[in-house]
């Protein structure tokens, strides 16, 4: 399995909601863009929602292990365990 393949496994493994045909996309995050909470991957489902992701890499949460949160507008972050994280 690729370290993507591994964490849309995981992902559903938690009880989220990762159709079948759901692909990791990489997104360019700059040191800025991280620093104001862009993603660097999300998962795109067929329908096309955009609505979990991380600004830590796969390599890391899955080494790590890794939560996830649900902030206030619907969006469902992916972080490594032991990271104190911004309240969303």
């Amino acid at each position: 399995m690729t370290p993507s393949e591994h964490m849309l496994a995981a992902l559903r493994e938690r009880g989220l909601d990762v159709p079948a045909g759901s692909v990791i996309r990489r997104t360019y995050a700059g040191r800025n863009q991280r620093a104001e909470g862009s993603w660097t991957w999300f998962v795109l489902t067929p329908a096309g929602a955009g609505d979990i992701g991380s600004q830590w890499t796969l390599a890391e949460l899955l080494r790590r292990g890794f939560t996830v949160d649900r902030d206030r507008y619907g969006q469902t972050h992916v972080d490594p365990v032991g990271v104190d994280l911004p309240a969303r």
